[in-house]
């Protein structure tokens, strides 16, 4: 998808005897979208620049010769600069002539954006390509235009931030106490075996100090009523008094990283909770004459669980906790015959209306040799015809849908221009080889009568006879010329 964006024009660096002017092309500044707020990323691995040098045309108006060019293309201070060279045409001079009285003021510049990171309202440009610069009436981003220097840019930089310095300071040392605080409220949880109560503290904005109060006056509530020692009264195994904060809170991954890593010290701390528990419930069935192997995990728990097997691949049984990772990067294409026709030297020509005649000399004169000093040449002559050219027209079909070139990953357009391109370089391809010349195809140069060919030839597995005999045929047909090299 196309997308646009525009800038005042200030003409302060023009040459009117060059008639060149500097500008700045796009930059960094928020635009508003229809799908949300729009940045481009400005660094030289963002922006790409393959289409340099880019067309100056006027109203983004493709159709129209352009009136100039825009070159000198580079990223600098976070932004897209470049140098507008006018051309010589009626168009070009008249256009000049309004932007050097001013009439003209504005730029706009067109461009693609081939890979985006999306954060809510936010999408950033992380990948674009400029296509090109128009000259337009209305401007959208006064950060940029014509005849604004570096060293104007710079200094303007330079201001803002000093202005902004102090609250940027006061903003980034907030941003600091609040994740201390946050940390503070995951550690407290942590030790005390609450952190969900910890997370909803955070999540509803309760004061740190408040907070503490709650988990003392929790942890004075659990030790005044301690598990019983009677582990199994009545039948009935109590198990430790856990609370539902600490059930919450248990993790059986924690536990089971620790029997398989049980000397790796990241993996004991984050299964601090468990252990505890663990050596607890250990101790307890120790002192009812159980003899216990291993890491214990309390009934406290397991009573909560449903007990049920649950597996990755089965749907409703575990399948939708497991995700997905899309490896855009890694995009696999198909493979496809290599186009060799042009790089062979194959004319192209641009531009047709009519049909094409090309003039061609079948024969030429005969050279014979006198037997007698008297005797006369006998007379031949050139011979002449016409190749007559028809156009065929062909094509490759994509649908796509809205929404798939608003999420699609790797970009959809920018995938199916390429699919397109690469099926016309090989559609194109064969029909200049074996084109049938029936149903709407050319004549391949397999199908051309007169053309001398080997036979017999097994093109799966070639001989060097066969290869050599290929050769042959085109140095029969004196075809085989210095151009072609003799190897």
């Amino acid at each position: 998808m196309n997308i646009y964006r525009s800038f005042e024009i200030n003409i302060d660096t023009r040459d009117d005897k060059r008639r060149t002017v500097e500008a700045s092309i796009s930059s960094e500044a928020p635009v508003e979208r229809w799908d949300g707020i729009e940045i481009l990323i400005h660094d030289p691995s963002a922006v790409d620049l393959s289409r340099a040098p880019l067309p100056l045309i006027v109203s983004h108006d493709s159709s129209q010769t352009p009136v100039g060019i825009v070159e000198c293309l580079r990223v600098v201070d976070r932004k897209l600069r470049g140098l507008l060279r006018f051309g010589n045409s009626t168009r070009a001079c008249e256009v000049w002539a309004d932007v050097q009285s001013g009439i003209i003021r504005n730029l706009s510049i067109g461009y693609q954006i081939l890979k985006k990171q999306v954060d809510g309202d936010v999408y950033r440009a992380v990948k674009w390509v400029p296509f090109e610069v128009s000259l337009v009436a209305v401007p959208a981003d006064n950060s940029v235009g014509i005849g604004r220097s570096y060293e104007s840019e710079k200094n303007m930089t330079i201001e803002n931030e000093n202005e902004n310095k102090r609250p940027r300071e006061i903003r980034r040392a907030a941003a600091r106490e609040a994740k201390d605080e946050i940390m503070e409220f995951l550690a407290l949880g942590e030790r005390f075996g609450m952190t969900k109560e910890a997370n909803q503290a955070i999540r509803e904005g309760v004061p740190l100090e408040t907070f503490r109060t709650q988990v003392m006056d929790a942890v004075e509530r659990r030790n005044a009523n301690p598990p019983s020692q009677d582990a199994f009264t009545f039948g009935v195994d109590r198990g430790l008094g856990m609370s539902r904060g600490e059930i919450s809170s248990y993790s059986v991954m924690n536990l089971l990283r620790v029997a398989a890593y049980p000397n790796e010290p990241k993996f004991r701390q984050m299964a601090g909770l468990e252990l505890d528990v663990s050596d607890a419930e250990t101790k307890r069935l120790q002192g009812d004459g159980i003899s216990t192997k291993g890491y214990r995990i309390p009934i406290d728990v397991t009573n909560s669980w449903q007990t049920r097997t649950l597996t990755a691949g089965t749907a409703t049984d575990g399948a939708e906790l497991v995700g997905t990772n899309l490896l855009a990067g890694s995009f696999i294409d198909v493979l496809r015959n290599r186009a060799i026709c042009l790089a062979m030297g194959a004319r192209v020509m641009t531009n047709l209306v009519g049909n094409v005649s090309i003039p061609r000399k079948t024969s030429g004169s005969v050279w014979a040799w006198l037997a007698n000093e008297g005797d006369n040449v006998g007379n031949s002559e050139a011979q002449f015809d016409s190749l007559t050219l028809t156009p065929k027209t062909g094509g490759a079909y994509t649908d796509l849908s809205r929404n798939l070139l608003l999420q699609g990953t790797p970009d959809a357009e920018q995938l199916i221009r390429d699919d397109l391109a690469q099926a016309a370089a090989t559609g194109i391809d064969l029909a200049c080889l074996y084109g049938s010349g029936a149903s709407g195809q050319p004549t391949g140069i397999a199908n051309v009568t007169g053309i001398n060919a080997p036979t017999a030839f097994a093109a799966a597995t070639p001989t060097w006879a066969e290869v050599v005999a290929m050769k042959s045929s085109v140095a029969v047909d004196n075809a085989l010329w210095e151009a072609w090299g003799t190897s």
